[in-house]
Protein backbone atom coordinates (compact mmCIF):
# COMPACT_ATOMS: atom_id res chain seq x y z
CA UNK A 1 0.00 0.00 0.00
CA UNK A 2 2.95 2.34 0.49
CA UNK A 3 3.44 2.44 -3.29
CA UNK A 4 -0.16 3.52 -3.84
CA UNK A 5 0.15 6.21 -1.15
CA UNK A 6 3.30 7.54 -2.84
CA UNK A 7 1.54 7.50 -6.23
CA UNK A 8 -1.41 9.47 -4.88
CA UNK A 9 0.98 11.90 -3.17
CA UNK A 10 2.79 12.34 -6.52
CA UNK A 11 -0.46 13.13 -8.34
CA UNK A 12 -1.53 15.56 -5.62
CA UNK A 13 1.74 17.48 -5.99
CA UNK A 14 1.55 17.32 -9.77
CA UNK A 15 -2.07 18.54 -9.73
CA UNK A 16 -1.15 21.59 -7.64
CA UNK A 17 1.88 22.47 -9.74
CA UNK A 18 -0.03 22.26 -13.01
CA UNK A 19 -2.95 24.27 -11.60
CA UNK A 20 -0.51 27.01 -10.59
CA UNK A 21 1.27 26.93 -13.96
CA UNK A 22 -2.07 27.29 -15.76
CA UNK A 23 -2.96 30.26 -13.56
CA UNK A 24 -6.01 28.56 -12.04
CA UNK A 25 -4.73 28.90 -8.46
CA UNK A 26 -2.01 30.77 -6.62
CA UNK A 27 0.74 29.15 -4.57
CA UNK A 28 -1.12 30.48 -1.52
CA UNK A 29 -4.32 28.68 -2.64
CA UNK A 30 -2.39 25.42 -2.88
CA UNK A 31 -0.77 25.96 0.49
CA UNK A 32 -4.15 26.62 2.10
CA UNK A 33 -5.69 23.55 0.45
CA UNK A 34 -2.80 21.37 1.66
CA UNK A 35 -3.26 22.76 5.19
CA UNK A 36 -6.97 21.89 5.06
CA UNK A 37 -6.13 18.42 3.78
CA UNK A 38 -3.69 17.77 6.63
CA UNK A 39 -6.05 19.23 9.25
CA UNK A 40 -8.97 17.05 8.08
CA UNK A 41 -6.75 13.98 7.99
CA UNK A 42 -5.54 14.62 11.54
CA UNK A 43 -9.07 15.26 12.82
CA UNK A 44 -10.97 12.35 11.29
CA UNK A 45 -8.46 10.15 9.47
CA UNK A 46 -9.99 10.91 6.04
CA UNK A 47 -8.12 12.75 3.34
CA UNK A 48 -9.86 14.55 0.50
CA UNK A 49 -8.08 15.15 -2.78
CA UNK A 50 -6.68 18.63 -3.33
CA UNK A 51 -9.01 19.07 -6.31
CA UNK A 52 -12.01 18.41 -4.05
CA UNK A 53 -10.92 21.03 -1.55
CA UNK A 54 -10.24 23.61 -4.26
CA UNK A 55 -13.64 22.89 -5.85
CA UNK A 56 -15.56 22.96 -2.56
CA UNK A 57 -14.01 26.34 -1.73
CA UNK A 58 -14.95 27.73 -5.18
CA UNK A 59 -11.31 28.23 -6.13
CA UNK A 60 -11.38 25.92 -9.17
CA UNK A 61 -14.21 25.05 -11.53
CA UNK A 62 -15.05 21.61 -12.89
CA UNK A 63 -13.63 22.60 -16.28
CA UNK A 64 -10.36 23.77 -14.74
CA UNK A 65 -10.04 20.54 -12.74
CA UNK A 66 -10.70 18.59 -15.91
CA UNK A 67 -8.02 20.52 -17.78
CA UNK A 68 -5.42 19.80 -15.10
CA UNK A 69 -6.32 16.10 -14.97
CA UNK A 70 -6.19 15.93 -18.75
CA UNK A 71 -2.64 17.32 -18.73
CA UNK A 72 -1.58 14.82 -16.07
CA UNK A 73 -2.89 11.83 -17.98
CA UNK A 74 -1.87 13.04 -21.46
CA UNK A 75 1.69 13.33 -20.21
CA UNK A 76 1.52 9.86 -18.63
CA UNK A 77 -0.83 7.80 -20.87
CA UNK A 78 0.71 4.48 -19.88
CA UNK A 79 0.97 5.25 -16.18
CA UNK A 80 -0.49 2.52 -14.03
CA UNK A 81 -0.47 1.52 -10.41
CA UNK A 82 1.02 -1.88 -9.77
CA UNK A 83 0.07 -3.76 -6.64
CA UNK A 84 1.31 -7.21 -5.65
CA UNK A 85 -2.11 -8.65 -6.58
CA UNK A 86 -2.97 -6.93 -9.83
CA UNK A 87 -2.13 -4.18 -12.27
CA UNK A 88 -4.78 -1.50 -12.54
CA UNK A 89 -4.88 1.38 -15.01
CA UNK A 90 -5.68 4.79 -13.53
CA UNK A 91 -8.69 6.35 -15.22
CA UNK A 92 -8.61 9.98 -16.32
CA UNK A 93 -10.98 12.50 -14.78
CA UNK A 94 -14.28 12.28 -16.67
CA UNK A 95 -15.53 15.78 -15.91
CA UNK A 96 -18.54 14.65 -13.85
CA UNK A 97 -18.78 15.97 -10.33
CA UNK A 98 -21.17 15.32 -7.49
CA UNK A 99 -21.23 18.38 -5.24
CA UNK A 100 -21.65 16.38 -2.04
CA UNK A 101 -19.26 13.56 -2.97
CA UNK A 102 -15.80 12.98 -4.29
CA UNK A 103 -14.71 14.23 -7.65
Amino acid sequence: MAFISKTIEHYEKLFGIIAIEKGFISPNDLSNALSIQVKEHNENGNQRFIREILFDHDIMSVNQIGEVCKVIFQNNPDYSVTTPLKKKKLLPFNGRVRRSGRI
